[in-house]
């Protein structure tokens, strides 16, 4: 069997490094030296990033959020051109057999959230023939083909466990809880394919379990409501409908009721001897149903008050309406015709129309179009004036008709209150100051006023007599008692039908609403009256009525839909029959239980079989997986406490590391091995993880990884990376770790990082003295040979 140790490496545009070519030259120890910060990690990560796809430091420290998005990929310098990682293996039985792998990274072409930190996904693997042969050349593999090349199913977990001590995340395996860290061995102990076959039949035996005990439960309330049943006590019993209605479905109420338990039965009972109380005070019922709709009446004011004023006006509402603004539509423009406002304000022409011959009404419409375009054109003095004239004109003809009704000796001027001799004298003073006032009009005005008084002379004064006329001759509805009934003629829906409710329940409306067409004054106290009338219609009922009354109301409802009728038809004889024909159909369906009991019993048994079955296995699995993990355990135990020793020489708790092994005990499936502990000598059950310095930690990881590797030192990768250790060593460790190198690891390539050059140099020194090959790497030469 071959095994291979690394020969040589090259980079290109990988990290901060353009491009570089490392050769190891076969060298027992190669230490890769150089101040910090120049590429010593670069390389141990470029050897993890091919042979496991990804590099763990960097994979388990992402701090950015997953919707973030990225320019460019970290491991590719310049983002326009490939990025290459190329190392090639030796075999050491056969220096002319080699293996050359490749990783590649086109940044360029990969989305910004393939470039997030952690995504390793796009690096293509290729197995080249020759160590300069170009990868983009060739065809990406699967990184499945490692395992056939070197024969490790678990080549990420074990590389890392193996071959590699990292600088940053030495502690990784110790900080994993205890199942992490038992599916690591696992994977360590080549035992994952039987770790996955004795969980899958765990799940299996849970669903198993799961469905027992569901079952079993089952059957404990079946056989409850089985042996419930007195099959002695009940007879045959025929089916009779207890509702009479087509409409109405109940579940009770039916031939065959369906899936009745125990529970449903008791709930169908206690329903029918509610419904048995109901129909014994349905009398009473009926009147505590009234009493609350009597109740609710009396309290809706707005509704009585409503009732009121539209009693006796409601139907002719619409009529009054119309009569009533006819009558102000009159009125409108007869204050316009009296007031001399035809050419400033609008007329209704229909009014005038209909008073007046068609040839006339014609003609006067084109005067007044034609006057108010002469009016128009007149300045605002003279429309002034001539408002003022035409209102003491209006005010003049007022004032006789009040004098005309009213005689009196004394006249006085009705706008200064003056007293005047007669009213000859009134008069001849008014038409004084009018005829005044007019020589101010322009000649414009003068002409539209005289063709205006030849307007009315001729034709509106006719109007306006007949119009008063037919004012003061028809009878004048009230603008108050208009605006009460529009106020509440939406209030109640049906009008008719409120109506009929008081002629049903003996109220005689006719003493309470409106019967003249004047606005009510006193309506509160009306519908106060009215209020106490309809209450005084209430009758007593049972203490027992009111206290049911909503159960009743909902029976009423959610059972009958409202119809007395089909209430009026159920007696409590046949309350009683249907309750006993409900028992007889439970007893009917307890036999049908006790079949499906022998079902689920049976069925109970076979699946306790396979329980106990599945038990058996695993107790198999356990026991030999156990043994298994101790034995390899054991195999590893005594060589990793010895390098404890070696590395750490002594600390707080003695000397040197134990495995501890926890297991637990469970009846079903056996004992299980539930974790590994690392703990020092003493009694104390706490993990090294919880006590150790950073620097003891370190070393710890140090020795499990030798340890590891010297009991496997079947696997074909012989290289061992051991990334800056005495960075956290005191002189002592290190000397003593140089030296369990050089005496146990000899037939090892060792490739080990220090950014101290003394360091270096006593590395190098230690083992060429006793005849091993050495070399150096001075990684900032190499890398960065122009900086």
């Amino acid at each position: 069997m071959n095994n291979y140790y690394i020969s040589r490496i090259y980079f290109e545009n990988f990290k901060s490094v353009d491009m570089a070519r490392i050769d190891f030259e076969g060298k027992n120890l190669m230490v890769l030296d150089g101040p910090n910060g120049f590429g010593k990690t670069t390389i141990f990560d470029a050897i993890e990033l091919v042979l496991t796809g990804k590099i763990r430091r960097i994979q388990s420290n992402k701090i950015a959020s997953t919707n973030r998005k990225y320019s460019d990929h970290l491991l590719s310098k310049n983002q326009g051109k490939p990025t290459i990682i190329k190392i090639e293996f030796i075999s050491n039985e056969d220096k002319n057999k080699s293996i050359v792998l490749a990783r590649v990274l086109v940044s360029n072409i990969i989305s910004s959230t393939q470039k997030r930190p952690g995504e390793f996904g796009n690096l293509k693997l290729y197995i080249l023939n020759d160590f300069d042969e170009d990868p983009l050349l060739g065809n990406a593999v699967d990184s499945k083909e490692l395992i056939k090349l070197f024969g490790i199913e678990n080549i990420n977990d074990s590389f890392m466990m193996y071959n590699y001590v990292e600088q940053e995340e030495s502690g990784h395996f110790f900080k994993q809880n205890e199942k992490d860290r038992m599916n690591s061995v696992s994977k360590l102990f080549n035992i994952e394919k039987e770790i996955f076959q004795k969980e899958y039949i765990e799940k299996l035996k849970n669903k198993l379990v799961r469905e027992r005990n569901a079952l079993e439960r089952k059957i404990q309330e079946e056989t409850l409501k089985y042996n419930d049943v007195n099959k002695q006590s009940i007879g045959e019993i025929s089916y009779e409908p207890l509702i009479q209605d087509k409409e109405i479905e109940i579940n009770w109420d039916r031939e065959i009721i369906p899936n009745i338990s125990r529970e449903l039965k008791e709930e169908y009972l206690s329903e029918l001897d509610q419904l048995l109380l109901f129909v014994e005070n349905l009398a009473d019922f009926k009147i505590e149903k009234k009493n609350i709709e009597i109740e609710k009446l009396s309290n809706q004011t707005e509704k009585l008050k409503a009732i009121i004023l539209l009693g006796n006006f409601h139907d002719k509402f619409k009529d009054l309406e119309k009569k009533h603004n006819e009558q102000k539509e009159l009125q409108k423009n007869l204050d316009i015709l009296r007031n001399r406002e035809i050419l400033v304000k609008d007329l209704n022409l229909v009014i005038i129309n209909t008073r007046m011959e068609t040839d006339s009404y014609n003609e006067l419409l084109s005067k007044i179009k034609r006057l108010k375009t002469m009016q128009n054109s007149t300045n605002n003095m003279s429309k002034i004036i001539e408002q003022l004239n035409n209102s003491r004109l209006n005010l003049q003809a007022i004032f006789q008709k009040l004098i005309d009704e009213n005689p009196s000796d004394s006249i006085s001027c009705p706008l200064c209150g003056h007293e005047k001799e007669d009213m000859a004298q009134l008069l001849t003073d008014i038409e004084l100051k009018t005829t005044a006032l007019t020589l101010e009009l322009d000649e414009t005005s003068k002409q539209v006023k005289k063709e205006l008084n030849i307007i009315y002379d001729n034709s509106l004064n006719k109007v306006i007599q007949e119009i008063q006329f037919e004012l003061e001759n028809s009878k004048s509805i009230e603008t108050d008692f208009m605006e009460q009934l529009k106020s509440y003629i939406n209030v109640i829906n049906d009008f008719n039908k409120a109506k009929e409710w008081f002629v049903i329940n003996d109220i005689d409306l006719k003493r309470h609403i409106n019967s003249e067409e004047h606005a009510i004054q006193n309506l509160d106290e009306r519908a106060n009256k009215l209020s106490e009338e309809i209450k005084s219609k209430r009758k007593n009922v049972s203490e027992l009525c009111k206290d049911n009354m909503q159960l009743f109301s909902r029976l009423y409802i959610d059972r009958f839909n409202k119809k007395h009728s089909i209430i009026q038809n159920i007696s409590i004889e046949s309350i009683n029959k249907k309750k006993n024909y409900i028992e007889y159909q439970y007893y009917l369906q307890m036999n049908e239980v006790h079949r499906n009991l022998k079902k689920m019993k049976d069925k109970f048994r076979d699946i306790n079989k396979l329980c106990q079955s599945t038990t058996r296995i695993l107790e198999v699995y356990n026991k030999n997986i156990n043994i298994y993990r101790r034995k390899m355990i054991m195999e590893v135990e005594i060589p990793f406490y010895i390098y404890c020793g070696k590395i750490i020489q002594t600390h707080q708790r003695g000397i040197g590391v134990f495995i501890k092994e926890e297991s637990n005990s469970n009846e079903d499936i056996g004992a299980q091995l539930k974790s590994i502990n690392f703990v020092p000598p003493g009694k104390t059950d706490h993990d090294i993880v919880h006590s150790f310095s950073s620097g003891q930690l370190s070393s710890t990881v140090i020795a499990f990884t030798l340890a590891l590797n010297k009991v496997y030192s079947n696997q074909k990768i012989t290289t061992l990376l051991i990334d800056d250790p005495v960075q956290t060593m005191d002189e002592m460790n290190m000397v003593s770790l140089v030296d369990l190198l050089r005496n146990d690891f000899n037939d090892r390539q060792i490739i080990l990082s220090t950014h101290e050059e003394k360091v270096s140099l006593y590395l190098r020194y230690k083992f060429f003295k006793y005849g091993y090959s050495v070399g150096n790497v001075n990684v900032k030469n190499e890398l960065y040979e122009n900086i």
